[in-house]
């Protein structure tokens, strides 16, 4: 595996409390998001094995905490982020276990776009569940209502 690439280093302490005035569709989608505030029950296997981590196992996610926190910060101040690395370094499992949880502790809206090289199908909005694998509950969408 290749080394990660560096990312600038931005600390802040508190919750940013970004959008204060929200539109309604945003707004109704934040209500709903207060009961997804808390952690998942822990997984029944504690590894993945050459899966990655899901939502639903970001209690057993660890030690990439900064990653998550710098990849967060830069998607705030720069609105578009490219995530790249080797096959298998851990990109779907730091967006999934540790950048999601992240942006809900910060009362930010998750929503997880797919772009895929197909015509009229370039876009693909995924479900992100709580519970289980690709099974409701999910995570409130400002895309799917």
């Amino acid at each position: 595996m290749g080394k990660a690439a560096a990312l600038r280093v931005i600390y802040r302490s508190e919750p940013l409390g970004l959008c204060p005035k929200a539109p309604r569709r945003r707004q109704k989608v934040a209500a709903a998001m207060t009961t997804f505030t808390k952690a998942p029950p822990l997984p029944e296997t504690p590894y993945r094995g050459i899966e990655s981590f899901r939502y639903i196992d970001q209690q057993i996610f660890s030690a990439r905490d900064d990653e998550a926190w710098d990849l967060l910060s830069n998607i705030l101040i720069h609105r578009g982020v490219l995530l790249y690395g080797d096959s298998g370094s851990g990109k779907s499992s730091l967006i999934n276990a540790g950048l999601i949880p992240a942006a809900l502790k910060e009362n930010l809206i998750a929503n997880r776009l797919r772009v895929q090289p197909r015509r009229s199908k370039e876009f693909k909005i995924e479900r992100i569940p709580t519970e289980s694998d690709d099974k409701p509950p999910y995570l409130p969408s400002l895309f799917i209502e």
